[in-house]
């Protein structure tokens, strides 16, 4: 399912009738999936891996499209072939937020992870969500 650190964590290979799909159920599935392997191995590398599979949900995607509007507060359901499922269900927006939930739980792991050496890729979307003097009106 990772096919790079950007683009391609999730999918679905066919959804009727409109093909290749990815669905926001699965990227939270790998967002947990990635903290569960960090916590059996200890080995920071699942950590930045959850990052970025989270990122999938702010436009780091195939479409380069984010799925979370923070107008609406809500989360798309997926991609679609070359376009975003406009439904924002309840089920999508839980599961950004529970993804959103494990990589902030992750933030208060030691320093080994934070070291320069092996920073966290840049994030700005998730940046503002995660800094304390950010309001609605800050994010970029």
């Amino acid at each position: 399912m990772i096919q790079d650190t950007k683009k391609s964590r999730t999918g679905q290979t066919r959804w009727k009738p409109f093909g290749k799909s990815q669905q926001s159920l699965a990227a939270a599935a790998m967002v947990m999936m990635l903290r569960a392997a960090y916590d059996a191995t200890q080995d920071a590398r699942f950590l930045r891996l959850q990052r970025a599979a989270v990122d999938w949900f702010l436009g780091a995607n195939d479409l380069c499209v984010p799925l979370y509007d923070f107008h609406t507060e809500g989360c798309a359901d997926g991609l679609m072939a070359g376009d975003v499922n406009g439904n924002q269900d309840a089920e999508s927006t839980v599961s950004f937020l529970l993804g959103l939930l494990s990589v902030l739980e992750g933030r208060n792991i030691p320093d080994r992870i934070h070291a320069p050496e092996r920073s966290l890729p840049s994030a700005p979307f998730l940046d503002a969500i995660t800094t304390e003097s950010a309001g609605p009106d800050e994010i970029p």
